[in-house]
């Protein structure tokens, strides 16, 4: 009978410290989470290799062409906002324009990684 109790106890005791465990667990995981989500990430850029070099020296370059609104960067104007970026994320240049005599200002956000980006493919093309 006693031995029945104390393994009823130890078997409550196991089920509650898992609980706690699984409940710390979630917390470690969510704040994890945040840290990585505002991390900066770094690349190294590494150099063309010998054959590449060589490869690209004998080849006529090619021109790559990008679509550059919603691809490389998104953009918006004087009072509407998209969807596409978080509100209130400050833009990484301004654009002010005249259209119909009329000045506009456009508020341009780069895609993430896209210097990296532009920096690596410039090297072939």
């Amino acid at each position: 009978m006693m031995r029945t109790q104390c393994l009823l106890g130890l078997r409550t005791f196991v089920a509650f410290a898992a609980k706690l465990w699984s409940f710390f667990i979630y917390l470690l995981r969510r704040q994890i989470r945040t840290v990585i989500q505002y991390q900066t990430v770094r690349y190294d850029i590494l150099p063309l290799s010998p054959v590449s070099r060589n490869r690209l020296a004998q080849v006529k370059r090619k021109i790559l062409v990008l679509d550059l609104d919603e691809t490389l960067i998104h953009s918006h104007h004087d009072g509407v906002l998209r969807p596409t970026v978080r509100p209130g994320t400050p833009p990484d240049f301004i654009l002010k324009v005249v259209i119909d005599k009329h000045p506009v200002r456009f508020f341009v956000h780069k895609r993430p990684h896209v210097d990296f980006f532009l920096e690596v493919v410039s090297q072939w093309y």
